[in-house]
């Protein structure tokens, strides 16, 4: 009876140790820690769930999936292991699977914002334009106004729809007005609906803070403020 006591108190232990590894992006040790604390304690479903996570962050997706199925299979309202596993599929092009669980991580919480933002995303790559729309506006209503407003321009940007997509990144900026990629994302669009100068001044003000921005839009931010001012 001690003894049990004290593999599962050195296991919570090894799994504090491996959760906190794993937050510092050290996933080999957080893996490895973590399976030391399922070997003591295999009843502990936080520790497959964890270790997921770091076989996740190490790139190791399939590996991810097993310790999310596990804690599935042992607990059937997980919202969190259903979450996770979505997002995993969703990284491996296996967006079927990834929309079922959404849909039941969903279902579980359905107040989850983080949810419907990656289902939207899922949405978005099947080419259901509406439901992907449908469930970025949901985030909003559900008060994520930030992620929302931004997960929906980039949506409406993606497809085409540039109005919408400034009227959005206009929202967002109001609650967060610094956004060098919103900034730049904004131009963009301001740039594909011919309104020059607005592109112009967006562009100029988003590239001030070039370290910020993500690669593939500082690449494409630059090429388009160079070719508008040069015409």
């Amino acid at each position: 009876m001690i003894n049990n006591w004290l593999k599962k108190r050195k296991s919570r232990r090894l799994y504090f140790n491996g959760t906190t590894q794993s937050l510092h992006e050290e996933y080999a040790k957080a893996i490895k820690t973590l399976s030391e604390a399922i070997d003591l304690d295999s009843s502990h479903l936080d520790s497959y769930h964890n270790r997921g996570l770091a076989y996740f962050g190490n790139g190791n997706m399939l590996e991810a999936i097993k310790d999310f199925t596990y804690v599935i299979k042992e607990c059937k309202e997980h919202e969190m292991a259903y979450y996770n596993r979505c997002i995993t599929y969703f990284a491996i092009g296996e967006f079927d699977l990834a929309l079922l669980d959404a849909n039941k991580s969903i279902e579980i919480d359905p107040k989850n914002c983080s949810s419907y933002t990656y289902r939207s995303y899922i949405y978005l790559r099947k080419q259901e334009n509406q439901l992907a729309i449908a469930d970025a506006s949901r985030v909003i209503d559900l008060g994520c106004r930030k992620d929302g407003f931004n997960n929906r321009a980039l949506i409406y940007q993606e497809i085409g729809d540039f109005s919408a997509a400034i009227l959005d990144w206009t929202k967002y900026m109001k609650l967060v007005p610094k956004d060098s990629n919103a900034l730049c994302s904004r131009g963009l669009c301001y740039e594909k609906n011919e309104d020059i100068a607005l592109a112009i001044a967006d562009l100029k003000k988003g590239m001030k803070n070039k370290s910020q921005l993500r690669a593939v839009l500082r690449a494409e931010a630059e090429e388009t403020l160079i070719r508008l001012e040069n015409k």
